[in-house]
């Protein structure tokens, strides 16, 4: 399978830490994936010389495409380790194209996270070591990899389609819980 990350190559996003993750999940758990990250930024040069310490040579970083189709189209999985989010775009994007997600809860992860039933997200610990976030990933994957897409799209289309949003705003104004 592919597991994939899509962010930022800087410090915020901890792509070191989705690195060492990574070779935890293949080297404690003895997962076989092809690792792929899309991005640029000022860690891609230590990204790459880690890859080949880690185990993980065949870390692939493409740097050059912005189109979701082709970014979520080949994933399988997708991680985010980041220390700091907003709404994470990247999140949605990957649910709506029927990927799972396993997410560091910082920012608004946990609102954009399907967290329950068949298609759900892994929600993990803000400060998570690679090797705590490995053992969980680890059993979620099985569960992830054959869960339903459909539910994943269908999460982020019921709560975050243009409509749904200016639903929850408009009841916010009208004295509404959202």
């Amino acid at each position: 399978f592919t597991l994939g990350g899509v962010f930022r190559l800087a410090s915020n996003k901890r792509p070191l830490l989705w690195l060492a993750t990574a070779a935890a999940l293949r080297h404690t758990h003895g997962l076989d994936f092809r690792p792929v990250l899309f991005g640029s930024g000022p860690l891609e040069q230590d990204l790459r010389n880690s890859a080949s310490e880690l185990g993980l040579a065949d870390l692939e970083i493409i740097t050059d495409t912005a189109d979701p189709a082709v970014i979520y189209g080949d994933l399988d999985a997708m991680l985010l380790m980041s220390r700091v989010e907003g709404l994470p775009n990247v999140v949605l994007e990957a649910q709506a194209s029927g990927v799972p997600v396993a997410a560091c809860d910082v920012g608004g992860v946990s609102e954009a996270l399907l967290q329950r039933g068949p298609g759900a997200g892994l929600l993990l610990d803000r400060d998570i070591s690679a090797e705590g976030a490995a053992d969980q990933i680890a059993p979620w994957l099985a569960q992830a990899l054959t869960g339903s897409p459909g539910a994943r799209r269908a999460f982020v289309a019921r709560s975050f389609a243009p409509e749904a949003i200016a639903a929850s705003a408009l009841s916010l104004y009208l004295g509404g819980t959202g």
